[in-house]
């Protein structure tokens, strides 16, 4: 059985709500003109990048051995859409029937047919899904695809392929002549270069090739050195550097702490772990409808400068809420119905946001 990362799962949770934080400043500057801490979560958006690489360590860390092996193909691809897919559809589906019954709460596109099932399968499409945030699960899903590939076919014929792909990607970083073509952008993606350094990591982590707490600090540095930067001086860095790099050095030493310390770590902060991927999903619904509260309800004359702090917490608990009585709940009952029985590693049902 693999070591339980308890810091691992912690990160994932900050994740999560640096990238609540992110769209609560947005959401109240565009509907109050009120900027929450004057700015400083705006890089919030990073979460998503941190989340990217933490796929990557995750899955590598508990299907490496996998890979090569068809056999192994049906229960890892069980288990990904299980953890993806049924937790999003109850919140997209609960979404439809609103927007085309009330058209002005939502876009014209929200009733197109071919749109909402594309949003629905997590797609890649010129417009974000329906449920905005899953942008991220459909790079989600391809990456889960590619891996899927690596256990299916012998790694002499897929390893060949991989570093190619990978090779096109660092290139049209530089130079892309396919910017009008969609599916191209989309496989050749930048963010596909943070699941690699997630994996990296996972390889670099089991081999023990790199060992202490130093990964953790230089990380953390340089995360919120680049934040700054980008933030107050309007310096311009690639996400990759500002949080595919550091991310990957902060997962390292998250895991190498769980490897030798085992630090002792809050059940608060293991539980918001647990709880991020329902914390992302609800948190842009939870918003969007608090903002609409707040001047009927003169929440600022009530609360003053604590409510936008207020509203945060609340998207957060909320998500919370939703995890432990519908998304635990789900996970349990597909996890018994359609896999295997047998023991699984804490990480090896939570390779996703």
């Amino acid at each position: 059985m693999k070591r339980q990362l308890d810091s691992i799962e912690t990160l994932r949770g900050i994740a999560a709500i640096l990238v609540l934080l992110h769209h609560t400043t947005r959401i109240f500057v565009k509907d109050y003109n009120t900027e929450f801490l004057y700015g400083f979560f705006n890089p919030g958006y990073l979460g998503v990048d941190v989340f990217f690489v933490l796929s990557g360590f995750i899955i590598f860390y508990i299907h490496k051995s996998d890979i090569g092996k068809p056999d192994k193909l049906k229960p890892f691809v069980l288990k990904r859409v299980i953890r993806v897919y049924p937790v999003y559809w109850i919140i997209a589906l609960t979404l439809i029937p609103i927007y085309l019954a009330v058209p002005s709460f939502g876009e014209p596109h929200y009733s197109n047919p071919v749109y909402l099932i594309k949003s629905l399968l997590l797609i890649p499409q010129e417009l974000q899904p329906i449920l905005g945030v899953a942008w991220s699960l459909t790079h989600e899903m391809f990456f889960y695809l590619v891996f899927a590939l690596l256990i299916l076919i012998k790694p002499k014929y897929t390893f060949p392929v991989v570093v190619s792909w990978m090779l096109i990607t660092f290139v049209m970083l530089f130079i892309n002549p396919f910017e009008e073509f969609l599916l191209i952008n989309f496989i050749f993606s930048e963010y596909n270069i943070e699941f690699l350094l997630g994996c990296s990591v996972a390889y670099i982590f089991s081999k023990r090739k790199i060992s202490g707490s130093l990964p953790l600090t230089i990380g953390i540095i340089s995360f919120f050195t680049f934040w700054v930067l980008n933030e107050y001086f309007s310096f311009e860095i690639s996400r990759i550097v500002m949080g595919g790099f550091p991310a990957a050095l902060m997962i390292l030493g998250c895991a190498n702490l769980d490897f030798t310390r085992k630090p002792n770590i809050s059940p608060i902060f293991k539980y918001l772990g647990s709880a991020s991927y329902s914390i992302y999903l609800t948190h842009p619904i939870f918003l969007a409808a608090s903002v609409k509260i707040v001047g009927p309800l003169d929440l600022f004359n009530l609360l003053g400068i604590f409510t936008i702090p207020v509203i945060a917490l609340l998207a957060i608990v909320a998500g919370c809420i939703f995890h432990s009585i519908i998304e635990k709940p789900i996970l349990n009952y597909c996890r018994k119905r359609f896999l295997p029985s047998r023991k699984t590693t804490h990480h090896e049902t939570k390779a996703v946001i």
